[in-house]
């Protein structure tokens, strides 16, 4: 019935949900120096993934508040570039921040990060972040001095920075949502027949 189908649906739907959750992908936050400049990181993400509803942010002065500028490209492949240059041709490109809220780096939720790889993300804009000594060994941080400087790495600094997303579910996982779902959308449709059953019933005696 259309009922059913209905039921189905909304299932179907509610299944990947349920996997769903904005978790912290990566992160370093040891670092207490804080300058103002043009900042990049490459990140290696973990084997849980893969990920999608991707957000960046950098930390500013404030180690606990997090800060951003400009647009944040993500890139597959190191780049010692001018910020100023990045754009959508660059070499490596994959994708660039959509906004900006409360000082996180918003990308559209579609952009995926795989498991065990490395990316880099680079800023276009200077502004305050802070940082420290070298701690995080997944990846390096990248500088410039203002928009119209190159980006060299630094082999000693790391940014403070977060990287945070929602896992995307297995096939096997939504399967098995989708599985348990379903019983219960068959047992309200039985009762719905049983329902109507009983009504039909007291209307012949009546």
């Amino acid at each position: 019935s259309r009922r059913f189908a209905l039921l189905v649906l909304l299932a179907m739907v509610a299944a990947p949900r349920m996997a769903r959750g904005q978790i912290t992908i990566v992160e370093n936050t040891g670092g207490s120096f804080a300058d103002a400049l043009v900042p990049g990181q490459s990140v290696t993400t973990p084997g849980s993934g893969p990920f999608n509803n991707i957000r960046f942010n950098f930390f500013g002065q404030n180690p606990a508040t997090p800060a951003a500028a400009g647009t944040l490209f993500l890139l597959s492949q190191q780049y010692q570039g001018r910020p100023d240059a990045l754009n959508s041709s660059t070499a490596g490109f994959l994708a660039q921040s959509q906004r900006i809220e409360n000082g996180v780096y918003v990308f559209d939720p579609s952009v995926t990060l795989q498991s065990n790889t490395q990316y880099f993300f680079y800023a276009n804009e200077r502004f305050v972040l802070s940082g420290g000594p070298n701690t995080y060994a997944g990846g390096n941080f990248y500088e410039a001095g203002s928009t119209a400087d190159t980006f060299f790495s630094d082999t000693t600094t790391d940014a403070n920075f977060r990287l945070s997303g929602t896992a995307v579910p297995e096939p096997g996982t939504t399967a098995l949502a989708f599985s348990g779902l379903l019983p219960i959308a068959g047992m309200a449709l039985r009762r719905r027949q049983r329902q109507r059953q009983r009504q039909r019933l007291r209307q012949g005696k009546a």
